[in-house]
């Protein structure tokens, strides 16, 4: 996922799981790449390159992932999602 890749950051996202497991827990974003268990589903922390397939990926499945941190990355998917749900009035 490097399509205008920018500097790698620590990547926090909060992904929630109801009756099945979520695709993310067998997805590997990064080598180190870590998994923890909370109610209702699991924080996945990873060093990433921010790109515009991850940002795609996050804005797919962003009815059960959250992003966390960094604060600018979350900042810009809740930009996108508040545009895009204006758009259905």
């Amino acid at each position: 996922m490097e399509f205008l890749a920018q500097t790698p950051v620590e990547v926090v996202l909060r992904v929630r799981e109801d009756k099945h497991e979520h695709a993310f827990r067998s997805l590997k974003l990064a080598d180190n790449q870590t998994v923890e268990d909370e109610p209702g589903g699991f924080l996945l922390r990873a060093i990433v390159a921010p790109s515009v397939p991850f940002r795609n990926l996050l804005m797919e499945k962003s009815a059960s992932v959250e992003v966390v941190s960094p604060p600018a990355l979350r900042d810009e998917i809740h930009n996108q999602l508040r545009i895009a749900l204006s758009r259905y009035g």
